[in-house]
């Protein structure tokens, strides 16, 4: 049996073949390509055309005979529109488009007593509700696909919604796990708008045989696994019971896994998330900007002729002062794409602090900043829980940059094991594994990824800690 993840990110997409012998999982990376915005008419979309066709070139690499599956996950919030019957309206929406700008206090106050006590999401103006509430294209909607969803719909011709990346969209009720009513009504919003509701691990159906003709695939099953990227990617990390988790990639997404949601005055407050996982947890968490900052700023100095890799970009981190200037990630200048530098620069200016000037600076200004919220983050998740943490597992690509997992331990004061740096792939083809009734518990795919994937440890230098507490006092204040 091949398990084939379709593994798709808000910068780039990938196909990986898992292969499970000897009760170790084999991943292999068959194909690989760029994502991002499309720039359409002054808006920013997703051009699913393009994804789907990358899929079909994907699948081309697959292995022609024997027994094969395929999941499929993407980010989250984001949406396609179908008419009645079954085409899509138009391109998506891209969840940093500036049309949700602003809409989170009028989304509330259409919900007496606001959407956190009936959703437990955080609020962000990215989710889907807020996007639901200046689209003016619903009247002319008769469904309502998320990302993997429509390409799962546009592969095997079912329509479902998978509950993980449902999860995101800031209108299930958490503890019925179904959309909410009052929501739903709040928005004029028909239930019927939604495909029938599926849990991660439930099988979909074959390829369409025309569109298997269409791009010479071979034949394959598709499972739905934990659609949402970090459902898989928290899969796939090495858990105890209270350790914490960072999956890093353009967001860094960092929690703990409950059994049950926790919805109350205080996570309000601290505006936590409460997203579902696979076999029936909880992802209790807080979505931070990741890497995504760094990732733009390297596009831009692309643009000004000048192209790094990211390990020449932390070796100029290392000539750098640490902490010298550090920024809030999650400061609004930071979510549109454009010139990162410029704005890192502007912001260290309005708040006083020495400019980065060097690129060197400017990287460890990034690094330094993101640990900073990891231990904001961690402090606030120990407070709301009640549970104390003493490690940090980091999965996902930000688990490769060494530096960025030393300042993490350094800031916090935990030890963080990083890897597997596949865990999106890896927790995308466990549930695949658990509709063939390869992994039947949680406990068995993680037994799987300990024994089959190596980790790498960080422990905090001591020497760090008192440089991190002052440079933590000076961070809080600008999150005022």
């Amino acid at each position: 049996m091949n398990y084939y993840a379709i593994d798709l990110g808000a910068s780039s997409g990938r196909l990986i073949k898992g292969c499970f012998e000897n009760g170790r999982l084999r991943l292999e990376e068959l194909y690989r390509f760029a994502n991002g915005p499309l720039e359409l008419e002054g808006t920013l979309r997703w051009d699913v055309d393009f994804l789907e066709e990358q899929i079909g070139l994907a699948l081309q690499k697959a292995d022609p005979d024997g027994e094969a599956t395929l999941g499929i996950d993407t980010w989250g919030v984001d949406y396609v529109l179908l008419d009645s019957e079954g085409n899509r309206l138009d391109l998506p929406y891209h969840y940093r488009d500036g049309r949700t700008a602003g809409t989170v206090p009028e989304v509330n106050r259409k919900v007496e007593g606001g959407l956190y006590p009936l959703t437990g999401i955080q609020q962000l103006e990215i989710n889907t509700v807020n996007q639901l509430s200046v689209d003016t294209r619903l009247k002319r909607a008769g469904r309502l696909l998320f990302i993997p969803d429509y390409l799962t719909y546009r592969l095997t011709g079912r329509q479902q919604t998978e509950y993980t990346i449902a999860s995101t969209s800031g209108l299930l009720d958490p503890e019925r796990r179904v959309f909410s009513d009052r929501i739903l009504d709040a928005f004029s919003l028909s239930d019927k708008l939604f495909a029938p509701m599926v849990a991660p691990g439930t099988p979909v159906g074959p390829l369409l045989e025309e569109w298997r003709a269409k791009f010479g695939v071979p034949r394959m099953q598709v499972v739905a696994v934990g659609s949402h990227d970090t459902a898989s990617a928290v899969l796939a990390a090495p858990l105890e019971e209270d350790d914490l988790y960072i999956s890093s990639g353009t967001w860094s997404l960092m929690g703990t896994e409950l059994t049950r949601p926790v919805v109350n005055e205080m996570t309000q407050a601290y505006n936590y998330t409460n997203e579902g996982g696979v076999e029936n947890t909880i992802r209790f968490l807080k979505n931070i900007m990741g890497l995504w900052i760094l990732q733009e700023s390297r596009r831009q100095w692309g643009k000004e002729g000048k192209h790094y890799s990211f390990s020449e970009l932390s070796d100029l981190a290392r000539e750098a002062q640490p902490y010298r200037s550090l920024i809030n990630p999650d400061a609004p200048e930071f979510t549109p794409p454009g010139d990162m530098p410029a704005r890192i620069r502007a912001y260290c200016r309005k708040t006083g602090q020495p400019v980065p000037e060097s690129v060197g600076e400017m990287v460890r200004c990034i690094k330094d900043s993101l640990a900073m919220k990891y231990r904001q983050v961690a402090l606030e998740l120990e407070t709301v829980t009640g549970r104390g943490a003493k490690r940090i597992c980091i999965v996902g690509g930000g688990s490769q940059d060494e530096q960025l997992c030393q300042a993490c331990a350094d800031s916090t004061g935990k030890k963080v094991l990083a890897g597997p740096v596949e865990a999106t792939a890896i927790g995308n083809i466990l549930m695949q594994m658990k509709a063939q009734g390869t992994m039947t518990t949680l406990n068995r795919m993680r037994q799987c990824v300990q024994s089959s994937f190596g980790v790498t440890a960080y422990a905090p230098d001591p020497s760090m800690e008192p440089v991190c507490a002052r440079a933590f006092d000076r961070f809080m204040l600008l999150q005022s």
